[in-house]
């Protein structure tokens, strides 16, 4: 059960704090901010909430990911600080506990004539492996995580696909 507490926030616009589509919600426990996906301005906004009252939703800051344009949501990987975005033009990022890019999965390049095309939804599993769901015409994708090379650096693919 819940009850609506008559408070809502945001609004149309390209302003910060405004949203062209609010298109996913999550809670970042790497800084205890509601972050907010805004897909068509291209960026994640951060609120400033308290759980005891919803008079506090104030917008806190944004960042975009150039290589990953119209994203669809971001969901945290509790156990490295890691964080995915799956992008609806075709990449899926990683991004390091500071927001920035280290790898990307070119969903749409590798899987799109099976039907793998617009990257919706994505999640990390308890092992490091990753699930990829798209969407039109729906397929789900599984991607199991490689070690890394003793010494190597993540890599950000500069030909990601937009």
């Amino acid at each position: 059960d819940g009850e609506y507490t008559g408070k809502s926030y945001g609004g149309p616009g390209t302003a910060l704090g405004k949203f062209r589509t609010c298109h996913s919600i999550n809670y970042d426990p790497r800084v205890n901010k509601l972050i907010v996906t805004d897909r068509e301005n291209h960026r994640h906004q951060y609120f400033d909430f308290d759980p005891g009252s919803p008079n506090k939703f104030e917008f806190s800051s944004a960042f975009q990911t150039p290589q990953l344009q119209r994203p669809c949501g971001i969901r945290m990987d509790f156990g490295n600080g890691h964080a995915i975005v799956p992008a609806l033009g075709g990449p899926v990022g990683i991004l390091d506990g500071e927001n920035q890019l280290v790898s990307v999965i070119r969903v749409s390049v590798l899987l799109g004539a099976s039907g793998h095309l617009h990257p919706h939804d994505a999640t990390f599993l308890p092992n490091g492996d990753i699930v990829v769901a798209t969407w039109n015409p729906g397929r789900i994708s599984y991607w199991r995580r490689l070690p890394r090379k003793h010494g190597a650096r993540p890599r950000v693919d500069d030909k990601a696909e937009l």
